[in-house]
């Protein structure tokens, strides 16, 4: 292999043909075969020596193609997660503005509705009373009672209300984690407080986790400087990854810690199968996915690693098939004026770090 780039020439004096094309397939570049003139073998030496020049200067721009093709692909991504990150602000925009003012008026009249509903049913219980009291004849009343079960209405108001009262509670506690999800109040970079937005993220995928046993070993962090809503990206990325690879039941880890006084980090480990060491090499490709057609882009961790990246940080994955995958979040609690400027621009630092740790 070093010396795959010099040039070969053979010069011999066995001109028979076979002998010429047994040389040159044992990888000859030339074969010269005596007697020769010396301006021909100067001739033939610069001739293979500029097409091992043209050959290099061919690598070299493949190469450069290479590298052209992945920016691009993660300039593709870059402005995917743009585009979905404008689309959930515009999701949480309109679901903030459908249900705040209902919920708000509902959550508002409950109140009086229970006070007219119990004054409805004191009034009721007031004129039978009466009605007695004057002797008389009470059996129709007593009839329309048992037909519209007002004992029952009565005995039910109670926890009726209190129903109403948990929907309503529910529905704007979500609508609040949509928010605090994307961070629509913050599209630059600020101090956030990285487990207010995994809290919320585990809150948005309650549904999505269902069943499977997500266990918190949280270490409280110091604030860090990020794009919350970006960073929240991410940790959704992740955990939806997790749950996809430990199925409908198993177990997710999240656990949290400072690296140092001046990191952070964020694990989130999953029980399932584990990555092949093939798709490990390839995991944080754009497009590249090892889920069926129509079940993943192939953008989640390309577009995770980028945004990482951008913070100045790193997404380190650890797997082995059969024992399951950790995925690691490090971040820098403060960024430099350079890196804000990166973070404003979507810019992504060359020479990142290899992001499969064995």
């Amino acid at each position: 292999p070093e010396l795959s780039r010099v040039g070969v020439m053979l010069v011999t004096s066995k001109a028979e043909r076979d002998l010429k094309i047994e040389g040159l397939e044992l990888g000859a570049d030339d074969y010269v075969t005596m007697p020769f003139h010396p301006r021909e073998l100067l001739a033939r030496t610069r001739a293979l020596i500029r097409t091992r020049v043209l050959s290099q200067q061919l690598e070299e721009r493949g190469d450069s193609l290479a590298r052209a093709l992945a920016e691009l692909g993660e300039t593709q991504a870059q402005l995917v997660h743009r585009e979905k990150m404008a689309s959930l602000g515009q999701f949480v925009a309109g679901i903030a503005h459908e249900l705040n003012n209902p919920l708000n008026f509902v959550q508002g009249n409950l109140h009086f509705l229970a006070r007219h509903a119990r004054s409805m049913l004191e009034a009721i219980a007031r004129y039978e009373e009466m009605m007695r009291e004057l002797g008389a004849d009470t059996s129709r009343i007593d009839a329309t009672r048992a037909e519209l079960r007002l004992d029952d209405v009565g005995e039910d108001l109670d926890s009726l209300l209190e129903g109403c009262t948990e929907g309503i509670v529910r529905s704007t506690t979500l609508v609040a984690d949509l928010k605090s999800f994307s961070r629509l109040d913050r599209p630059d970079a600020s101090m956030a407080n990285l487990l207010d937005g995994l809290r919320s993220t585990l809150s948005v995928l309650r549904d999505r986790l269902r069943g499977i046993d997500v266990q918190l070993e949280l270490e409280e962090l110091p604030l860090v400087e990020c794009i919350a809503g970006q960073v929240n990206q991410v940790f959704m990325n992740l955990i939806s990854n997790a749950a996809d690879a430990v199925g409908e039941s198993g177990v997710i880890r999240i656990r949290s810690g400072q690296v140092d006084d001046d990191h952070v980090f964020v694990e989130i480990e999953d029980d399932g199968c584990g990555i092949e060491p093939e798709n490990l090499e390839r995991l944080f490709e754009p497009f590249f996915t090892t889920k069926d057609v129509g079940h993943g882009t192939g953008l989640g961790l390309s577009i995770s690693y980028g945004v990482i990246s951008r913070h100045g940080g790193q997404l380190i994955v650890r797997s082995e098939p059969g024992e399951g995958a950790v995925f690691r979040v490090e971040l820098p609690t403060r960024s430099s004026e350079e890196r804000r400027e990166a973070l404003a621009r979507g810019d992504v630092p060359a020479g990142l770090e290899d992001p499969v740790e064995r």
